[in-house]
């Protein structure tokens, strides 16, 4: 057995030998692993087994190209999602929302485009969140875990407004101005 550290992860690998014609073959299989999330180990033994029910996928730092696929958003069991340090592209996917067991989001330091979907909000157990360093518009999202999110979680999106950030939405474009009043509007009992 062979303990391989990865940061903050610790995969142990069981080493397998067979023998074809005097050749010598060695076939490594997962057997463990642990995992460090928000300074919490977790053991996972014979991950084979888990592998339905994973909980943490860190794809960070990996020079990865394209959209976040919207297939994320069935990952039920997740609670770890980090694909920071990539060059993602595009919306992050409404589907996200679907992920009610997750409690850490880093999509930080890609080239994320569009606004925030609201789903986002009905992620209850969500503690970490980090959005920062992309191209994302619009007002911040309101309500839920999103009150408890300080301003690093969303840095860097010159397109974002909205608390926790100083720079405030316009909002001439949400609502028009009221129109003037029209003759004939006190027969309606209506000010002039």
């Amino acid at each position: 057995m062979v303990d391989v550290v990865k940061e903050k992860t610790t995969y142990r690998f069981a080493y397998h030998y067979s023998m074809v014609h005097n050749i010598v073959f060695t076939h490594a299989y997962p057997y463990s692993m642990t995992i460090t999330n928000k300074g919490v180990k977790m053991e996972y033994a014979k991950i084979l087994e888990v592998l339905e029910i994973f909980s943490a996928i860190d794809l960070s730092c990996n020079k990865f190209e394209g959209q976040i696929p919207d297939v994320v958003g069935s990952l039920k069991g997740l609670q770890l999602l980090n694909l920071s340090n990539n060059i993602l592209v595009g919306p992050i996917p409404p589907a996200s929302g679907n992920l009610k067991n997750l409690e850490e989001l880093d999509l930080s330091q890609n080239k994320l485009t569009g606004s925030i979907p609201k789903r986002l909000t009905q992620l209850n157990f969500l503690e970490v969140l980090n959005l920062s360093h992309n191209h994302l518009i619009g007002p911040i999202l309101r309500g839920q875990q999103f009150d408890t999110f300080d301003n690093s979680s969303f840095n860097g999106n010159s397109g974002l407004c909205g608390l926790p950030l100083s720079r405030k939405c316009d909002n001439s474009k949400a609502s028009p101005p009221p129109s003037s009043p029209s003759k004939g509007n006190e027969d309606f009992g209506l000010p002039a």
